[in-house]
C-alpha cells in the first residue's frame, strides 16, 4: 500500500513542481508598428533572472493604427503560426505583459500636412479612438499593460506631441494602464516599473 501511495504522490509532486514554475515565468505580448528598444529592455530583465516563458510578437505591423488594432479585437484576428492558428485575444489574456504602440505613422505623416490647429483636432480624435482601444482590452485583461508615449520629431511639433501624451497618459490612468514617456528617464523609469510587479519573485 505505502509502494503504491508513493508510486502515485511522485507524479502528483513532479506535476505541481511543473505548474509551479511555468506560473511564476512571464508572458510579454508586443503590439506595435514600429521598432520599440524598450521591448528588449523589458525581456531582457526576465530573461536575466529566468522568469521570460515566451515573447509574443506576433501581432505587430508596420501602419498599424489604433482603430485597425480595436478591429482586430472585435474581431479576434488570428495569425497561423506553425500551422497553428493564434488568437489575438487569447494572448491578450495570457499574457502577464502587454506592450502597445501603435498609430505612429499615421500621426506623424499628418504632422507634415495638417496645421496646428488640425493637429489638435486630430489628436482629440485619436484620443477617442485609444479610450475605446484601451477599455476593449481591458475587458479582455486585467494583466500588466505599458502604453509608450510619443517623441517629437522636432521643436516644432514637440508641443502638439506633448498634448497627445498628456491627453493619452489621463486615459491610461483611468484604465489602470502603465503610460511611459519616452525620454531620457525612460529606461529608469521602465526598470523602476518592472520592480514594482513583483512578477520576477
Amino acid at each position: 500500500m505505502k509502494k503504491l501511495l508513493l508510486f502515485l504522490f511522485i507524479p502528483l509532486l513532479v506535476f505541481l513542481i511543473y505548474q509551479f514554475n511555468k506560473d511564476t515565468k512571464v508572458n510579454v505580448l508586443n503590439i506595435s508598428d514600429t521598432e520599440n528598444p524598450y521591448i528588449t529592455f523589458i525581456l531582457d530583465y526576465y530573461k536575466n533572472k529566468n522568469k521570460l516563458d515566451n515573447f509574443n510578437n506576433n501581432f505587430s505591423k508596420s501602419d498599424y493604427r489604433i482603430t485597425d488594432l480595436s478591429l482586430d479585437i472585435e474581431n479576434n484576428k488570428f495569425v497561423n503560426i506553425n500551422q497553428k492558428k493564434q488568437y489575438l485575444n487569447n494572448s491578450l489574456i495570457k499574457s502577464e505583459i502587454i506592450t502597445i504602440s501603435v498609430g505612429n505613422t499615421d500621426l506623424y505623416y499628418k504632422l507634415n500636412y495638417y496645421d496646428v490647429n488640425e493637429m489638435y483636432n486630430y489628436i482629440d480624435e485619436l484620443c477617442q479612438d485609444y479610450e475605446k482601444l484601451l477599455e476593449k482590452i481591458r475587458m479582455i485583461t486585467k494583466e500588466k499593460i505599458i502604453v509608450f508615449g510619443y517623441t517629437s520629431i522636432n521643436l516644432k511639433n514637440k508641443k502638439v506631441i506633448d498634448y497627445y501624451n498628456e491627453k493619452l497618459k489621463m486615459i491610461c490612468q483611468k484604465n489602470n494602464i502603465n503610460f511611459l514617456d519616452i525620454d531620457e528617464n525612460t529606461k529608469n523609469n521602465l526598470l523602476n516599473l518592472l520592480k514594482s510587479w513583483k512578477l520576477d519573485k
